[in-house]
């Protein structure tokens, strides 16, 4: 049992919220006062801003507000307000107007080719700069380097998706610039991980 601070009333331990900040580890106001608390606190909470309303409202610039209800246009705010209520209330109309979003993102295959590619090419000028190497390589390089290959992967010579890996890696030295990347599908750039291995030998032999 515990008795409340507020209405002097022994209640169980349950009737009281947790609360590390006590000794006993619980609130000394039990759930019913506190929420009475509350709802007279909003109260006053609400009664003061009418107070205050009341009392500013000389200083409301009334011509301003006038001229805005004047010219504003009435039909395009009803429209905007149909717009706002259906897209809120109706899940099947946002839905296909966010599948109407993402078609128009990705339709463009020239686009996510390019996004992927400055991905990338971000990824490795960001851990360039983090270990003090100022060089990088462009997405027109890497194309280059790519068709030079036959778009292939140097280690097991299929035609994979690819992608940039460091011949001496960042981690023990290595640079950024072109002259130090290599063609390697995902897998194959996995395993190689921090070795150095430049598979561009073999293949130009």
């Amino acid at each position: 049992m515990k008795t409340c601070k507020k209405c002097n009333t022994p209640k169980p331990i349950e009737s009281f919220t947790i609360d590390v900040r006590y000794k006993d580890g619980r609130y000394p106001w039990c759930f019913e006062c506190r929420k009475a608390w509350r709802e007279a606190r909003k109260d006053r909470q609400k009664e003061l801003h009418a107070n205050w309303r009341e009392q500013n409202r000389d200083h409301v610039r009334t011509e301003s507000l006038a001229n805005y209800h004047e010219h504003r246009d009435e039909e395009l705010i009803k429209r905007r307000a149909k717009l706002k209520d259906r897209w809120h209330n109706d899940p099947v109309y946002r839905a296909r107007k966010n599948r109407e979003k993402l078609e128009h993102y990705h339709s463009d295959p020239e686009n996510n080719r390019k996004r992927k590619l400055w991905s990338l090419a971000h990824v490795h000028r960001r851990r360039a700069q983090i270990k003090g190497t100022n060089t990088s390589f462009t997405p027109a390089e890497w194309r280059a380097l790519c068709e030079r290959y036959d778009n292939r992967c140097l280690r097991c010579r299929e035609q994979k998706p690819l992608s940039p890996d460091h011949v001496v890696p960042i981690s023990r030295g290595g640079t950024n610039d072109i002259a130090n990347i290599q063609p390697l599908c995902a897998a194959c750039n996995s395993w190689k991980a921090t070795k150095t291995i430049d598979y561009r030998l073999e293949w130009d032999a």
